[in-house]
């Protein structure tokens, strides 16, 4: 499957991993985001998301930014806490940027991190 979902811990399960191979669609990334949504308000309890898109091409288009911000404002409710981006790609920064300014809700809680490493650190950090 080209864009894989898993619980990062699956004792906790407080941290769901979405992992992007090529070759992938946006209708697929628009259904991992949907089935992301529907686990998480499945969940008594707050869970952060981990998008790592190391596996991914550079965002040079326009088009792939605006699914990435639809996308986000679609999981974003009470039931998600964080939101990490696992990239290098500099396109997807500056997305991440905007949304962050335009969205108070994510102001804080929408992360870009290099490694997935630093997004488990960073998630462990931020639960103290």
């Amino acid at each position: 499957m080209p864009i894989a979902i898993d619980w990062a811990d699956d004792t906790r399960q407080d941290t769901l991993l979405l992992r992007f191979d090529e070759p992938w669609t946006w209708l697929e990334f628009r259904q991992a985001v949907h089935e992301v949504t529907t686990i998480i308000q499945g969940q008594p309890h707050v869970v952060d998301v981990i998008f790592n898109l190391l596996g991914c091409p550079p965002f040079h288009r326009f088009n792939g930014m605006t699914h990435i911000w639809h996308s986000l404002r679609q999981c974003n409710h009470t039931r998600s806490s964080f939101y990490v981006l696992v990239t290098r790609d500099p396109n997807v920064r500056v997305v991440a940027s905007v949304i962050r300014q335009s969205q108070p809700r994510l102001r804080d809680h929408l992360l870009v991190v290099e490694t997935e490493a630093d997004a488990h650190a960073i998630l462990a950090h931020h639960r103290g």
